[in-house]
């Protein structure tokens, strides 16, 4: 709450209502998020621990911030909660170092070029990827 510097009265801060277009963002997170579950078996990629939905995060290799490669499954791992916080953010060089030991130099030099892709992810393209995530989804079971 902020305080009006007129009045003196708290004023609740307005919520805005979702784009089509986040909706489609937060759909397509949702279902990308239980592909990487399944096709890592809820197995933590750094300590080999069993998971469930509280204790595993999906980790991206280079930010979300990318839409080329967000749900891109060469782009995340899953992790303990713990290992993502502390490992990952922490520390991204080793965090780096891990990911190179585990898909190669070249895949890695791959992905990072696929993030550096400019362009808008239109509405219509969020779309069809919801739909092949879906698809994804069905065929490892989900």
């Amino acid at each position: 709450m902020r305080k009006s510097s007129i009045y003196g009265k708290y004023l609740k801060k307005k919520k805005h209502k979702k784009t089509e277009r986040q909706k489609l963002i937060d759909a397509c997170d949702d279902v990308f998020r239980e592909i990487i579950r399944l096709k890592y078996k809820w197995i933590c990629q750094m300590t080999g621990e069993l998971l469930d939905k509280y204790t595993g995060d999906v980790s991206h290799i280079f930010s979300r911030s990318y839409l080329r490669t967000r749900w891109d499954e060469t782009n995340a791992v899953l992790l303990k909660k713990g290992k993502h916080k502390f490992f990952a953010h922490k520390y991204p060089e080793k965090f780096r170092d891990w990911v190179i030991a585990r898909i190669g130099q070249e895949e890695f030099d791959r992905l990072k070029l696929r993030t550096r892709v400019r362009g808008t992810i239109y509405t219509h393209e969020l779309k069809i990827i919801l739909v092949g995530l879906k698809i994804r989804l069905a065929k490892l079971g989900g």
